[in-house]
């Protein structure tokens, strides 16, 4: 219930933020419902590295407001609960900017309930980027009940929700909806992820990006990064764009999808390969 009213400032280091953890060993640190108002960051916390992980922390209904690089960058953390914060990213931001950054947690992670708004970025803008959150088998990272809306005003490259080289999570009924004029804009993206599971998601896009303008976009070259299953979502895309890329249909287990799009092609294939109907691709 504190209230942390950061100085404004234009960098990414963390000597500029509301709270920051370095090199935790502890565990089990609860994080509850503060306000972090400006700062570089509203709250930095890391373990110690990647084989040497802080456990069973908790972050839960937190306010950012304005930070100027992330507003919650967390990383080396396993079983970490980050539910119900409430993020808002703005410009004046940094280069690239986070709502939420998340790295490297690991085994049964909980990421629920968070909700992330973007106003007027610019440069490049994630709502919620994970990278490196692996669950395992019989313990499944759980990225669910989650919203990413991004408004007209924004001028950035933009992500809504981003996965990149993630696997054994189980990624359900997330709300995403963006726009932007930026060059380049995905409401849900996929990289080089593995045995994830994307279930009752909504993504949509109002967003006119001239150059890579998808509604959720998925990537995977191999076997070793595929293995993901899509099912049961609805991807729209009402700013022209398509509605679904797919770069290798062969490690995709895909069905019982809706799909819209405004413009004239509903899915991609590899490179600039369109199809007009997804029983097509």
């Amino acid at each position: 219930n504190c209230i942390l009213k950061v100085p404004t400032s234009s960098g990414a280091n963390n000597s500029v933020a509301g709270l920051v953890g370095l090199t935790l060993a502890g565990k089990s640190n609860v994080i509850n419902r503060n306000s972090f108002i400006g700062g570089n960051y509203g709250i930095y916390y890391e373990g110690i590295a990647a084989l040497d992980l802080s456990k069973d922390h908790v972050i839960d209904s937190n306010v950012v407001t304005s930070p100027y690089y992330m507003g919650i960058y967390t990383n080396f953390t396993s079983r970490l609960k980050m539910t119900r914060n409430i993020v808002s990213l703005a410009a004046p931001n940094n280069t690239t900017a986070y709502g939420i950054n998340c790295k490297d947690a690991d085994t049964a992670f909980l990421f629920k309930g968070n909700n992330v708004t973007l106003n007027a970025t610019v440069g490049t803008a994630y709502g919620i980027y994970l990278n490196g959150c692996d669950g395992k088998n019989t313990e499944r990272g759980t990225i669910a009940n989650n919203k990413v809306f991004a408004d007209a005003s924004n001028t950035s490259t933009l992500y809504g929700l981003a996965f990149q080289g993630s696997g054994y999570n189980n990624v359900v009924n997330n709300v995403i909806n963006i726009s932007t004029s930026g060059a380049t804009s995905y409401g849900l993206y996929s990289n080089s992820d593995y045995q994830n599971n994307y279930y009752n998601n909504t993504v949509s896009s109002n967003a006119t990006s001239a150059t890579n303008n998808v509604a959720a976009y998925f990537s995977h070259f191999s076997s070793g990064t595929g293995r993901v299953n899509i099912r049961n979502n609805i991807f729209a895309h009402y700013g022209g764009g398509v509605a679904m890329q797919m770069t290798n249909s062969n490690f995709i287990y895909c069905d019982y999808n809706m799909y819209y799009s405004s413009g004239g092609s509903l899915i991609r294939g590899t490179g600039t390969t369109t199809y007009p109907r997804s029983e097509e691709h």
